[in-house]
């Protein structure tokens, strides 16, 4: 699919490339027309779908778990992965592929071990918005997608 983050985010490649932490900014700076990257994005899962089914497959799609240490009013990267969220609930509904809420998955797991003092699905970053999972955060989005491939019949 590409990474997002290139079509998007300004100076992506060198505010990642930075050496430490401390270094990389706390918010990425979006760039003024992010159109083209949503319809890449967009495009470039359509076709993924495309290929799949003329290959005799079923697909399914994931939303991106995120933590948002930050609102959406506050930061446009949050605004960022809301839209590339809609994205992909929209091909998933407009091709009838299977769509697994990871996202809302994750984040009801996330609010519980919070609220239980357990240790984060995330890893620490001062990002706005962290997608970094930790191992068992991978082991959440695993056992939700296999919820819904088995509940599905896939």
């Amino acid at each position: 699919i590409g990474d997002i983050g290139n079509f998007v985010i300004v100076d992506f490649q060198e505010n990642l490339a930075a050496s430490s932490e401390g270094e990389r900014p706390p918010a990425y700076q979006i760039k003024g027309d992010t159109e083209l990257g949503y319809r890449n994005f967009h495009r470039n899962l359509q076709a993924l779908n495309a290929l799949a089914k003329s290959d005799g497959a079923r697909i399914a799609f994931g939303t991106q778990a995120v933590l948002k240490q930050r609102t959406a009013s506050e930061e446009d990267q949050v605004l960022a992965f809301e839209q590339m969220t809609a994205i992909v609930r929209k091909v998933a509904a407009d091709s009838g592929g299977l769509l697994v809420d990871v996202q809302a998955g994750v984040a009801a797991e996330q609010s519980r071990r919070q609220a239980d003092g357990e240790p984060s699905l995330f890893i620490k970053s001062p990002d706005v918005v962290e997608v970094h999972l930790t191992d068992d955060g991978a082991d959440v989005v695993a056992r939700l997608f296999a919820d819904a491939l088995l509940t599905a019949g896939l």
